[in-house]
Formats: structure tokens, C-alpha cells, sequence
């Protein structure tokens, strides 16, 4: 993975259902996408820090495993559709914002960790990530799921990698949502201020 720059944080989210080719409606595009909608918020969500690099492994049909990439100093976007447009742009090898390669887990993997990145998995049965402030400082990369859980064996294929197990609450939210909350807890604790998880 060539990276333009040195990215303090990144996010590996992973989608067991997101549509692998860009045969999907730009209406109505959530169910015949295979939720792609979830990457979209997510990449919009990432776009509020500028120094953030944004992964996605998408695992669904027909063409598995893609591997999309957003730097998020290279566009910027004003809606979800915008995106989801983007994305069938990235598909046909057509757009600037975004990249696509045939990777799987291990190829993201090796590239994070030799691009220096330590490994944080989110999950709710982790350890309170307000008890766990090195999980938040320095380069990190924070692996979550989308609409459902990161599939079981992709968590294994990451598990011999992983530094850090957190958990920002004891209840589901959505993936979107989950990235706001660690960008925000990485900047608070950089300015040296006590964070809580939300309850």
C-alpha cells in the first residue's frame, strides 16, 4: 500500500455482504448494494479528520475480496450518494478519489503493519477504551464490522496482529458513528483531557 503521506489513524472496516461490481441503482441503493451505504457514511464519517486513512474489505458477491481505499486529503464529498457514486467510479477504475485493489486480509495487513501501524479491534466485549488510553495514542489502525460483525474467520486471520481489544460501549452503534467517537477520543486525549465511553 502506497501511502502519500504519513497517516496517523486509519480504519479497516469490514463488509461480509457489500457488492463487489458497481451494478447497483444510484436511488434505492442500500439492499441492492449489499449495504455499501454502511462504507459510504463510514468514508464520510473518516473525512472530518483530515489526516485519516479509510480501508474498506468488501467480502460479497460477485467478485470478492475488494479492497477500497480512501485518503482522506485527496476529495472530499457532500452526501452519501456523492460516494456511492464515487464507488462505481472506483469499480471501472475511474476515479480519483478513491482506489480498488483484489486484496484480501492478509495483503491489508501486511501493508498496515509494515507502513507501521498497530493493531486495534473493536468489539463490545473488549477492554472500556477510556481504560485504555494507548490504544488511542500514536499510529494506530482501528478494525471494525459494518452492518454485522466482522466475519470470524477475517478476526482470525487479524487476531495474531492485534495490540489492543477495545470497546467504546457496551451496545451496538453504528460503524459511522464508532469512527466519529475514536477520532474524537484520539483528539481529546491529545490535548490532554480525560475521556468516558458512552453508556
Amino acid at each position: 500500500m502506497m501511502l502519500e503521506k504519513d497517516f496517523n489513524q486509519a480504519f479497516l472496516v469490514v463488509s461480509a455482504t457489500a457488492r463487489t461490481t458497481p451494478d447497483y441503482p444510484i436511488r434505492g441503493y442500500a439492499g441492492p448494494s449489499g449495504r455499501l451505504d454502511v462504507i459510504a457514511r463510514s468514508i464520510l464519517a473518516s473525512m472530518t479528520c483530515r489526516e485519516t486513512l479509510f480501508i474498506a474489505l468488501l467480502l460479497g458477491p460477485p467478485n470478492p475480496p475488494k479492497t477500497l481505499i480512501y485518503h482522506s486529503d485527496k476529495c472530499t464529498f457532500k452526501s452519501e450518494r456523492m460516494v456511492m457514486m464515487e464507488i462505481k467510479r472506483a469499480y471501472l477504475s475511474k476515479s480519483k478519489c478513491l482506489e480498488v485493489e483484489e486484496w484480501g486480509i492478509d495483503e491489508i495487513v501486511y501493508n498496515l503493519v509494515k507502513s507501521g501501524f498497530e493493531i486495534v479491534m473493536l468489539r463490545e466485549d473488549g477492554v472500556d477504551v477510556s481504560r485504555a488510553r494507548r490504544a488511542l495514542i500514536g499510529r494506530k489502525v482501528y478494525v471494525l464490522g459494518s452492518h454485522v460483525d466482522v466475519p470470524s474467520d477475517i478476526e482470525r486471520g487479524v487476531s495474531r496482529y492485534v495490540e489492543y481489544r477495545v470497546s467504546i460501549g457496551p451496545r451496538s452503534v453504528y460503524t459511522s458513528h464508532a469512527i466519529l467517537y475514536i477520532l474524537w477520543a484520539r483528539r481529546v486525549l491529545s490535548l490532554g483531557n480525560a475521556i468516558s465511553t458512552p453508556r
